[in-house]
């Protein structure tokens, strides 16, 4: 019976060190691959100089 906590602890352990590790590769490279973060509001072609083809 002892070996039940020590199972039970090491296993929410082991969940919550994948769950950061997820968490923090998704807040990452989520608003990199977007160019912003999910949300803001994005102008289209700021990086780009103004270019009018008149």
């Amino acid at each position: 019976m002892s070996r039940s906590p020590n199972f039970a602890r090491r296993l929410v352990a082991v969940i919550g060190g994948v769950l950061l590790v997820v968490a923090s590769v998704a807040f990452i490279t989520i608003p990199y691959a977007l160019g912003a973060h999910p949300g803001e509001a994005v102008v289209m072609g700021a990086n780009q100089p103004y270019f009018h083809a008149s």
